[in-house]
């Protein structure tokens, strides 16, 4: 909670900081090494049947996607029965059969196996060759993770809930993940994001932060990819297509990429005219 509302001030400061100088925040902190991103998006997490996951893959790769991310293990926690191992590998492979070969496939974990069933499951997938996947046990114990990692031939993913530098340290000291997912809202911040990210690279890790959020999440997440050498992807939520934007000037997605802004600050300004329309909520 702390490094969350740490997170908002300062983001809001680099916002000032770069409006006050007619700059992107990214020129504040080095210049632009990329001048889009790709974005990776989200199909389905639950007890769906495979066809489900792969008919919601198929719907992005559509839209110009070219990385999905899932949960296929269902309801799993810990353990997980012969029939819900058998769906949870159906969906991993409808999925890939689906979206071809050139697309990549993420497969999110929520930390929710025991490292035996995580090692049993990876095994399982690898010959439908995922991208990542994510938090295959509890991120807490860094050590679990570390034995996972050297037991399978995926590539592990993990980060989204340890926050600060400090929390990252033993993590890449152990070589226990080979890409790190700060979220830039609660890590403590733009700054705090890309200080992880210069540890990262010294072990040739790659970022891809992760971004369940709001457009300024994005925003963030899209000028700290414009600026380190080591950004991968960016984790992104479609938007609802009726969705009224409250922000003048925000970059839109095309076919799975989004341009990084060049306007001062985060690169957008509120559109006052479109909240006054909106009733309050209490």
């Amino acid at each position: 909670i702390y490094t969350s509302a740490i997170s908002g001030v300062e983001q809001a400061l680099w916002d000032i900081k770069g409006k006050a100088l007619g700059v992107p925040v990214y020129q504040l902190i080095g210049g632009k090494l990329n001048d889009r991103i790709k974005l990776y998006t989200h199909t389905l997490f639950g007890d769906q049947s495979p066809e489900a996951f792969a008919a919601s893959a198929k719907e992005a790769v559509d839209l110009g996607y070219e990385a999905v991310k899932f949960d296929p293990l269902g309801l799993a926690e810990q353990r997980m029965e012969r029939e819900q191992m058998r769906l949870a590998v159906e969906r991993v492979r409808l999925t890939r059969e689906m979206v071809g070969s050139e697309v990549d496939i993420l497969i999110e974990g929520h930390g929710r196996l025991s490292p035996n069933m995580a090692i049993r499951m990876a095994r399982l997938f690898e010959e439908y060759d995922p991208f990542f996947f994510e938090e295959p046990v509890a991120p807490e114990n860094v050590d679990e993770m570390a034995k996972v990692a050297a037991a399978i031939q995926i590539p592990v993913a993990a980060g989204e809930r340890l926050y600060t530098r400090w929390s990252f340290r033993e993590l890449l000291e152990k070589q226990a993940v080979d890409y790190i997912q700060p979220d830039l809202c609660h890590c403590g911040g733009f700054l705090e994001g890309y200080k992880i990210a210069m540890m990262a690279e010294t072990y040739h890790i790659r970022v891809l932060p992760h971004n369940p959020n709001g457009p300024i999440s994005t925003l963030v997440g899209v000028h700290l990819g414009a600026c380190i050498a080591n950004f991968e992807m960016l984790e992104y939520p479609r938007r609802p297509t009726d969705e009224i934007s409250v922000l003048k000037a925000m970059p839109q997605v095309e076919n799975g990429y989004i341009r990084v802004p060049d306007g001062p600050g985060w690169g957008v300004e509120l559109d006052q005219a479109a909240l006054a329309d909106l009733a309050p909520e209490f």
